[in-house]
C-alpha cells in the first residue's frame, strides 16, 4: 500500500493543506510552525475517522485520500458536518453533537462504489436502506471484497507514538495471545498486541529472528547482549523506582562488555530504548503498511541516528515512511529527491518536491542542510 496524495481542509479553524504527492520514502522539511506535524495528525484523524467513531477532530472537515493497495487505486473523498460557530461554547465542541457524514464517495480505479450524501446512500449506483450516518462507508462495508483491502489499508497506518516503557507482564495474557497469534505473520498484524508482549512472544518463540533485530541494535550501541523479560528477573530491586512489588512488571535488559548485570529501563538512556523500539516497530509492521514518524530525531543521540536512518532506508522498497525533521545529520542523509519542503501562507499550507527547485539540482559542495537553510522557500516558509 502506497498513500499517493493528500488534500485536507479544516474549514472550522481555517487550516488548509493543499494536495501533496507522496512516494515511498518522504522527509517532510521546513521551519518550525510551518504544518509538518499538522499533515501526520491529519492523516492520524481521517485514519480514526475510517475505522472507529472518534470524529471529535473532524467537525466541517473535508479531505481527499488517493491511495495505491495491491494494483487497485482507491479515492476516499469526504466532508464532515459543522457545528453552529455563533455558539459560546464552541471551544467545547465534541461535547454534545458527534459530526456525522455529509459527503462521502469511494472510488476504485477510476469507478465510484459508493456516493453518500446527506438524504442517499449509493452502493454501486444502487440505493441502500438508512445506514449510520456517524460511520464511515468504508466500516459499514468492511465485508465487501471492493472495500475490504482499503479497510484494511487503514489499519496498517502506523503513527509512532513512544508509548510508555512500564507495563505489566501479565502470564495468562501472553498464553492467549500466543494462541490467537500462533504464526509470526500473524503476530505482525495484530494491532491489539502492545511491542513489549510482541518483543517478548519473538524472543522466546522465533529467537533466530529475535538475534536479527540483536545484531541490528549490537551495530548502533557497543552491547554485548539485550533481552526482554520481568523486572524482578532483570533488576530484583526494582521496586525501588516505585513499582509494586507484588505485580510483574516488563523490562528491557541490556549488557554491556564486561559486566555481568543486567541494566534495565531506569538506568538505559531514552534515545536507546526508542532505538529499540524503532527497530522493532519496522520489523513487526506487514508489508504494505505506512509509518509516519513525527520530528524523528527527537530524544535520539548522535550515535543512534546514523544507522538508524540507514536502517528505515532499507525498508522503504517494503514500507512506506513518512518522517518528519530538523536534524543536520537526517536531512543530508536522505536523498533531496525524497525531500518534500514544507511552506505556508496564512493558514494554506504546500508541500513541494525538491526536485521541482532549480536550487537544489546543483553541484555546490555545501551540505545538503546548508542549501536547504539558503533556500528561498525555507526562508520563506512562512507568511
Amino acid at each position: 500500500m502506497t498513500i499517493r496524495k493528500f488534500k485536507f481542509h479544516d474549514k472550522l479553524r481555517g487550516w488548509k493543506l493543499n494536495e501533496v504527492s507522496f512516494g515511498n520514502f518522504n522527509l517532510l522539511v521546513g521551519l518550525s510552525g510551518v504544518g509538518k506535524s499538522q499533515i501526520i495528525e491529519k492523516l492520524n484523524s481521517i485514519c480514526h475517522v475510517g475505522l472507529t467513531s472518534q470524529k471529535e477532530d473532524v467537525y466541517d472537515c473535508e479531505w481527499k485520500l488517493d491511495i495505491s493497495i495491491e494494483g487497485f487505486n482507491y479515492i476516499w473523498e469526504v466532508a464532515m458536518s459543522s457545528v453552529d460557530r455563533d455558539r459560546n461554547d464552541i471551544h467545547l465542541i465534541g461535547a454534545y453533537d458527534v459530526p456525522y457524514f455529509i459527503k462521502e464517495k469511494v472510488i476504485c480505479n477510476g469507478e465510484e462504489i459508493v456516493s453518500r450524501s446527506k438524504d442517499k446512500f449509493l452502493w454501486s449506483k444502487d440505493s441502500l436502506p438508512k445506514l449510520s450516518k456517524n460511520e464511515s462507508a468504508i466500516t459499514l462495508l468492511r465485508d465487501e471484497d471492493i472495500i475490504s483491502p482499503l479497510y484494511k489499508a487503514l489499519k496498517y497506518f502506523i503513527f509512532r507514538q513512544i508509548s510508555s516503557f512500564i507495563q505489566p507482564f501479565d502470564k495468562s495474557s501472553i498464553k492467549r495471545l500466543r494462541h490467537n497469534y500462533p504464526t509470526l505473520d500473524s503476530l505482525r498484524r495484530a494491532k491489539d498486541v502492545i511491542w513489549y508482549v510482541k518483543a517478548y512472544i519473538l524472543q522466546e518463540d522465533y529467537p533466530s529472528e529475535f538475534e536479527l533485530i540483536k545484531e541490528q541494535y549490537k551495530e548502533i550501541f557497543k552491547i554485548s547482549d539485550i533481552k526482554i523479560g520481568t523486572m524482578r528477573e532483570l533488576e530484583p530491586l526494582g521496586f525501588q523506582i516505585g513499582l509494586p512489588i507484588q505485580q510483574e512488571w516488563f523490562a528491557v535488559g541490556i549488557k554491556e562488555f564486561a559486566m555481568s548485570d543486567w541494566i534495565t529501563n531506569n538506568r538505559i538512556s531514552s534515545g536507546m530504548l526508542k532505538t529499540l523500539l524503532y527497530l522493532l516497530e519496522i520489523y513487526f509492521a506487514p508489508k504494505g503498511s505506512v509509518i509516519m514518524i513525527d520530528d524523528f530525531e527527537n530524544s535520539m543521540g548522535q550515535n543512534c541516528l546514523p544507522q538508524l536512518t540507514d536502517y528505515i532506508l532499507r525498508y522503504s522498497n517494503d514500507i512506506q515512511f513518512i518522517l518528519t525533521s530538523h536534524h543536520p545529520y537526517v536531512i543530508n542523509n536522505i536523498p533531496t529527491k525524497w525531500w518534500k519542503i514544507v511552506t505556508r501562507k496564512g493558514s494554506e499550507v504546500t508541500v513541494k518536491d525538491a526536485d521541482s527547485i532549480p536550487a537544489l539540482k546543483t553541484g555546490s559542495k555545501l551540505d545538503k542542510f546548508t542549501l536547504l537553510m539558503n533556500l528561498k522557500e525555507y526562508e520563506e516558509g512562512i507568511q
